[in-house]
């Protein structure tokens, strides 16, 4: 696996300018974090194109204090830490990768590969996200100076890009044949991925907000909030009247790693490998719903909101 740093090099190179170089942007833009991070704005629905990132570009260098909308400015104040780190990187992506490696297998068995290749870029929105399973992005932006944190986030993209056999692929997909099972079973497949992959990145125990913002301890503190919303999505979905928008008030994070964490801390890892190896989320939802009656936790399913699940 190769560590891509393109896109950080041209950026601070442009950035360290005072003046606009547009082949330099030329170059920047031709980079596989350039396109990395124009498809994650597309994913999150927003329009983005060439211009409007040489505009802001252009600001960001006429313009001693601006922040730009892709926060690009992140690499204009820490020109000095990004050269740093891009050194770094080159000199240590062997025992990067090793560590963040170590930390997958703390939870994914041995046997199972993990085949990726990895891009950091800089945007606005999250720490990192994986395409298809084999190509990992990372928003290096959010993680400048924090060589530990990123090795953590890293060890949470790769956990995604585990080779997961055709076969319970195939099986997960047909057991969600049906659309109202199928957002279900996206919605909760999701949240248990996320929640083992935040179990990677950050322990059992969550003692540092993610820099990213997804996971944080107080998300974590609402928890028995966000399983009654999930409670209802499920029970909207089992019944045919799913409103899409609900969806936005659900963090996925802090729900998986509750969930996860809750049968980890108890059990171990073993009740993970069901999801991990076969993409098997119901008896990982069973187990933690008879740990919160067991230890009268206050959150959990309700029982007509899963078993038609089954």
């Amino acid at each position: 696996m190769a560590i891509d740093v393109e896109f950080l090099v041209v950026i601070a190179e442009m950035l360290s300018k005072d003046t606009f170089d547009d082949k330099l942007f030329e170059k920047l833009m031709r980079t596989r974090g350039a396109k990395a991070f124009l498809e994650q704005e597309g994913f999150l629905g927003r329009k983005v194109n060439v211009s409007d990132i040489k505009n802001e570009m252009i600001k960001l260098l006429q313009q001693e204090d601006y922040e730009d909308k892709f926060q690009f400015y992140r690499i204009k104040k820490n020109i000095t830490r990004i050269r740093d780190d891009l050194e770094y990187l080159r000199k240590n992506r062997a025992l990067i990768l090793e560590k963040a490696l170590e930390k997958v297998y703390k939870i994914v068995p041995e046997e199972m590969d993990v085949r990726t290749e990895i891009c950091l870029y800089v945007g606005e929105y999250g720490g990192g996200f994986t395409i298809n399973r084999n190509w990992v992005l990372i928003n290096y932006g959010k993680y400048i100076g924090h060589k530990e944190e990123f090795v953590n986030i890293l060890s949470h993209e790769l956990y995604h890009s585990r080779v997961i056999p055709i076969r319970y692929k195939i099986n997960f997909l047909f057991k969600s044949i049906l659309k109202k099972r199928r957002d279900a079973y996206n919605l909760l497949g999701k949240i248990i991925e996320e929640g083992i992959a935040c179990l990677i990145q950050h322990g059992a125990i969550l003692n540092r907000d993610d820099l990213s913002g997804n996971l944080t301890r107080r998300n974590l503190s609402h928890s028995k909030e966000q399983f009654e919303i999930l409670n209802r999505i499920l029970l909207d979905m089992r019944y045919g009247k799913f409103d899409k928008n609900c969806l936005k008030k659900i963090n996925v994070y802090s729900l998986g790693y509750l969930m996860v964490t809750t049968i980890y801390n108890e059990m171990g890892v073993l009740p993970l490998d069901s999801w991990t190896m076969n993409l098997d989320f119901r008896g990982i939802i069973m187990t933690f719903n008879k740990l919160c009656v067991e230890k009268n936790l206050p959150y959990g399913f309700y029982p007509e909101a899963i078993e038609w699940l089954r």
